[in-house]
């Protein structure tokens, strides 16, 4: 949980009916560089650039610093804002539903199974991901000028970091399976199980809250971000980035860096984790999953850029007011599009080839 540096909006709780949003928007490109990916240095034989594929509006005159939150399901992305919250095809941008809210979430997460939010009074709520619907909610309203989440599911259950800690739950009825802690970081889950940055170090739970494994030997204030990749668990601290068998929770390997990575950002694609620092996310990197090594690093301007997704065919960050796709394997720019305040992106998404900006303009691109 973090601090709020603004005062939510609190009300009425979600509801039906639509915000009456603005369709799609056509399709074309954003006149990117489109630099090829079959140079010496990439190795590859196609060409990697932002081709977009529709635009759609939410009808929103300003996101309010809202926290904007999204998650992809099969074929569709959700995304929250302050008005509420959204479904949209990701194939062609139209609107599958919208249900209205007259306060925001601090977390979204979407399975087979449903979509979860948590309010930013830290209750987790169910919502049918076909419908919009609710289903149920849980939990009790904590301080609205804290920040709740995220919200991690598994086959059976889904966790949320609220104001009573890491809170299970059972997927279907909402019922209370466990508590975690009272206090430390929901990172990520595994094997049917949570990965918690507990005060006793990395920890993984079985839902019931037994304690499965420990990692105790991790940099101090760690665990600000995770995500698993196809060869391990990738875990971001302070100044250091620590790679983690998520069977049995031995440590792989450490990777000090030279940035601050409070409220990192992690993700991976192609046995590849990338990191960057979070509030002032001024630098990337690139490691292999299996071994640490190094793979490349790369400096960034801007102040709070949106959250960098990856993609099978290229990692999506933000400098200088550009989006960029970037070779996975070498950190090569391969094309770029503008982020003025027109098309600025606050919330981001990725599904296979396809990248979703979200702002007070919904678009979609094939990258």
């Amino acid at each position: 949980m973090q601090r709020r540096t603004y005062v939510a909006t609190v009300g009425a709780a979600l509801a039906g009916g639509c915000l009456g949003l603005g369709g799609r928007d056509g399709q074309g490109t954003d006149g990117g560089t489109g630099t090829p990916t079959g140079t010496t240095e990439s190795g590859g034989d196609g060409t990697v650039r932002f081709e977009r594929q529709w635009q759609t509006d939410l009808g929103i005159d300003r996101l309010n610093m809202t926290r904007v939150s999204t998650a992809t399901r099969s074929d569709t992305v959700y995304t929250t804002h302050d008005r509420g919250m959204t479904a949209l095809s990701l194939a062609d941008g139209d609107e599958r539903w919208a249900r209205p809210t007259t306060r925001p979430f601090d977390a979204l997460a979407a399975d087979d199974d449903g979509v979860f939010a948590v309010w930013t009074t830290g209750e987790l709520l169910a919502v049918d991901p076909d419908t919009g619907d609710l289903r149920w909610e849980r939990g009790d309203s904590g301080n609205g000028n804290a920040v709740y989440g995220p919200v991690v599911t598994t086959a059976e259950h889904v966790a949320a970091e609220g104001p009573e800690g890491i809170v299970v739950y059972g997927k279907a009825s909402g019922q209370r399976v466990a508590t975690l802690g009272e206090s430390g970081g929901l990172l990520a889950a595994y094997d049917g199980g949570f990965l918690v940055d507990a005060s006793a170090g990395l920890t993984r739970y079985a839902p019931d809250g037994t304690v499965d494994w420990q990692v105790t030997e991790v940099p101090y204030t760690f665990g600000y971000d995770a995500s698993l990749g196809e060869t391990g668990l990738v875990v971001a601290g302070d100044t250091a980035v620590i790679g983690v068998d998520p069977a049995d929770g031995s440590k792989r390997w450490t990777e000090s860096v030279d940035a601050d990575f409070m409220d990192a950002n992690v993700t991976t694609a192609g046995g590849v984790a990338f990191f960057g620092g979070g509030f002032d996310r001024n630098a990337v990197y690139a490691v292999e999953i299996s071994s640490g090594t190094r793979l490349w690093d790369a400096s960034l301007d801007g102040m709070v850029p949106f959250p960098m997704v990856a993609l099978d065919s290229a990692l999506i960050v933000e400098d200088d007011d550009q989006a960029q796709a970037r070779d996975l394997e070498t950190g090569e720019v391969l094309d770029s599009i503008s982020t003025s305040f027109e098309k600025s992106f606050m919330g981001t998404a990725a599904r296979g080839r396809t990248f979703v900006g979200v702002g007070r303009t919904v678009y979609g691109y094939r990258v």
